[in-house]
């Protein structure tokens, strides 16, 4: 069974924050109240883009959460593309392949995400 985390992107102070779904259901997580204990910090995360894990891991271990971009090897030819939950299922998405759900996780490697480095997308489409 994999792991439920979810990371959210706060635009206001862009930065991504982090939570599995024990830390978001729990009183405490660690001795230190979860979201400060507070349901308007609980509100807050909700406004915010939330990206789930996939439950896979990237060639070099990385976690790969909805929202990556992620680079692959077909063969000889290097592919860039973003993480999608799309058909209730992840997938990976290629501006000219479309969505693709098998990949040689062998050579996937996460360079970044849409949040952080949409540049990455726009040089490769």
């Amino acid at each position: 069974m994999r792991e439920i985390k979810f990371r959210f992107w706060d635009k206001k102070n862009k930065r991504m924050i982090y939570y599995t779904l024990e830390d978001m259901l729990s009183e405490t997580d660690g001795g230190q109240t979860a979201i400060n204990g507070n349901w308007d910090d609980v509100v807050y995360l909700y406004k915010l883009d939330n990206m789930e894990y996939t439950g896979l891991k990237d060639k070099n271990g990385k976690e790969i959460y909805e929202g990556d971009i992620v680079k692959w090897t077909i063969f000889s030819d290097e592919y860039i593309g973003q993480v999608l939950y799309s058909g209730m299922a992840f997938t990976f998405f290629h501006p000219q392949k479309g969505h693709l759900y098998d990949i040689n996780m062998a050579t996937l490697k996460v360079i970044g995400n849409i949040y952080e480095n949409s540049e990455l997308l726009k040089e490769r489409t």
